[in-house]
């Protein structure tokens, strides 16, 4: 099993980035956008209006996932980025 939790500095989707290309080529999924479709545009850097930070995976470890999601800025640490959390299911 793989997870990726990144700092990417850009968004995913639309445009063939170094990311888009890095998911493509091996096949990772965003694990938030499959549990959050709703919010995949929350910003997770402070001046950001864009998510470019992710939690990507390999298709075989979603069910596995029970949970994953942000916290506020500043909760827990002191970053100019929202803390990112995954929930192994038990």
């Amino acid at each position: 099993m793989l997870m990726v939790m990144m700092d990417a500095n850009e968004p995913l989707g639309r445009q063939r980035t170094e990311i888009s290309h890095l998911i493509h080529d091996t096949g990772l999924v965003d694990i938030f956008s499959l549990h959050h479709a709703n919010t995949c545009n929350l910003a997770t850097q402070v001046k950001g209006k864009q998510r470019i930070d992710n939690n990507l995976g390999i298709l075989n470890l979603l069910p596995y996932i029970n949970k994953c999601w942000y916290l506020p800025f500043h909760k827990d640490i002191i970053s100019h980025h929202r803390p990112l959390r995954a929930i192994p299911r038990s």
